[in-house]
């Protein structure tokens, strides 16, 4: 069934997206200015959007020794669809010696909204639609709140106080997970473990410099390996939680490279990676 998906969305797209054509003659047609624009660009690809349409953009790698990361990108929206923006196309496939080798100099995915580490009201809206036990978590529990309010003071924005909580979750995790008995992964695996009667909401607390920043007592290694240890806990019952963890543990994305900046949210505030290489 899912195949079944997959080849009707490709069939759609196909229909809709007539200027994917145009790559499939030259990856240079992004520079024809009358179908697309550059939206993007990092160290080693750029990114296009087709004038008129959007719902897509497209990478295009600066250097053949770095279309690795195209390939990555569409491997790992494959594996992990809830996570990574979906791919629609990549440079065509060819047969050669019996095998089908394919082109990955560019690649079409679906559009998502960046968030940036001002982007305080879009982060919440995030972190409440994909991970509301870990909020709820932060919120009630007392050690947690200490945990975050410390955060919160030692730290230059909102945005990077709560998201770092979940990178080192994910972080203690990978050297953790290893001693857990098959019993506990079982229950820290069980889908549905958790449910959510409604979100709270984190309650205002001075950042970095503001008044009352400095009369914020710092904690224990100790209480901040409980806060990690309980968010992983919890997250590892949400799906989402527990994609991203697989995805660096098993498939080695850098955690720390994944925040403000490569995180975003689909048009149903979906969590999404935007860079996974």
């Amino acid at each position: 069934m899912k195949l079944l998906f997959e080849n009707w969305r490709g069939y759609i797209f196909e229909q809709e997206a007539s200027w994917v054509e145009d790559l499939k003659k030259d990856t240079w047609a992004v520079l024809d200015k009358t179908k697309f624009k550059e939206i993007g660009s990092g160290a080693y690809r750029t990114v296009y959007a087709p004038l008129g349409d959007d719902d897509y953009v497209i990478k295009v790698t600066q250097s053949p020794r770095d279309i690795f990361m195209n390939s990555m990108d569409v491997e790992l929206s494959n594996k992990y669809p809830d996570i990574v923006p979906k791919t629609y196309a990549h440079g065509p496939c060819s047969e050669q010696k019996g095998e089908t080798k394919c082109s990955y100099e560019w690649i079409v995915m679906e559009k998502v909204n960046v968030i940036e580490v001002e982007d305080r009201e879009l982060f919440m809206e995030m972190l409440k639609v994909n991970f509301p036990d870990i909020v709820n978590f932060l919120v009630t529990d007392e050690k947690a709140k200490k945990v975050l309010s410390w955060f919160m003071a030692s730290r230059h924005y909102y945005v990077i106080a709560l998201w770092h909580l979940v990178v080192e979750s994910i972080n203690y995790g990978q050297g953790g997970y290893k001693d857990y008995t098959s019993r506990e992964r079982s229950k820290a695996e069980a889908e549905g473990g958790l449910a959510t009667p409604g979100v709270m909401d984190i309650p205002d607390m001075p950042g970095r410099d503001d008044p009352g920043s400095h009369d914020i007592p710092m904690v224990s290694r100790k209480e901040e390996l409980y806060v990690y240890k309980k968010i992983f806990d919890i997250g590892m019952q949400n799906n989402v939680y527990r994609q991203l963890f697989k995805m660096v543990s098993v498939d080695e994305a850098d955690i720390f490279d994944i925040g403000p900046g490569n995180v975003a949210i689909d048009n149903k505030s979906n969590f999404k990676v935007l860079d996974t290489s």
